[in-house]
């Protein structure tokens, strides 16, 4: 992954302002892996902007470190702030190395989220909430979700349209133009 970063920086030099660790999984369920690779960034590309994209858990007591390590941003995924809503959108969710069963696991994922904005906000994170839109599930949620992260102290709020992945075992409508404005 770095040898591919240096050569985007290479080739596109000044025009590359951000970089952003993400998937596949959440890159503070493996913590260290994630630190080293901010350092590595931070030390060979002092100037570049570096943050990382999160559903959040461990967030609130991994703000400290990440800051320390050198990221700047953290755009966090957060599809609801209501268990029965979640519920209907994660099949399972997985905080360390334990599958929990979904009604608990969701109610862990919207306090750690909850918990995990403000203490990214006391280190000087920019926050950015990522719900992604999904037809019949969180449309009408939106607001409710905006102005919940808001209130913790979020920066800002991008919307992501559902689109199915080829092959995708579960395939939902995505969302059409209206429905997004």
């Amino acid at each position: 992954a770095l040898d591919l970063l240096d050569g985007i920086i290479d080739e596109y030099q000044e025009q590359v302002g951000m970089v952003a660790i993400t998937g596949p999984g959440d890159p503070l369920a493996t913590p260290e892996i994630t630190f080293d690779a901010i350092r590595t960034i931070r030390s060979r590309y002092p100037k570049l902007k570096i943050g990382l994209k999160t559903h959040g858990i461990g967030s609130d007591k991994l703000a400290g470190e990440m800051a320390r390590a050198g990221a700047d941003y953290v755009e966090m995924v957060v599809n609801g702030v209501r268990p029965e809503i979640l519920e209907k959108l994660y099949a399972w969710i997985r905080p360390g190395q334990k599958t929990l069963k979904i009604s608990d696991a969701v109610k862990l994922l919207i306090k750690e989220q909850r918990n995990g904005v403000p203490a990214l906000k006391f280190h000087n994170f920019s926050v950015s909430i990522l719900p992604t839109l999904y037809p019949g599930y969180n449309l009408d949620h939106v607001s409710r979700i905006g102005a919940d992260m808001m209130e913790l102290g979020a920066d800002g709020i991008a919307l992501v349209p559902y689109a199915p992945e080829p092959g995708a075992e579960v395939n939902l409508d995505s969302p059409d133009q209206a429905a997004i404005e």
